[in-house]
């Protein structure tokens, strides 16, 4: 992996998905084979909802 220093943004992948059960079937299980292999991954918070500002980290993601 590449240091921080050599790119501007924090995380190296992305993770956007819609679905009701997504996130507590799939996703879960692709954020933390990421995360375990030490890929600095964005999930957003739950609490995202469509329509509302994008936060300040999600919008350096």
């Amino acid at each position: 992996m590449s240091s921080s220093s050599d790119h501007p943004w924090i995380y190296d992948v992305f993770i956007s998905f819609r679905g009701k059960y997504t996130r507590q079937t799939f996703v879960s299980h692709l954020y933390a084979g990421l995360s375990n292999a030490g890929i600095h991954t964005f999930l957003d918070d739950e609490k995202l909802r469509k329509g509302n500002k994008l936060g300040a980290e999600l919008e350096r993601a």
